[in-house]
């Protein structure tokens, strides 16, 4: 299990939108960050913080 950040992408209280999955590396997901679906990538790219970016 892996949790990533999706880069540029924030809730309503200003923090940044996570999602969490068994997928790999490569996978394309799509999401509603409030704006619309968008698409994004995860990568094996570790953040500070110990998520992954998406």
């Amino acid at each position: 299990m892996r949790r990533y950040t999706l880069l540029y992408c924030v809730d309503a209280d200003g923090n940044p939108v996570l999602h969490v999955t068994t997928r790999r590396a490569g996978t394309i997901i799509r999401r509603d960050v409030g704006r619309g679906p968008e698409r994004f990538e995860l990568t094996g790219a570790q953040m500070a913080d110990g998520t992954y970016v998406a």
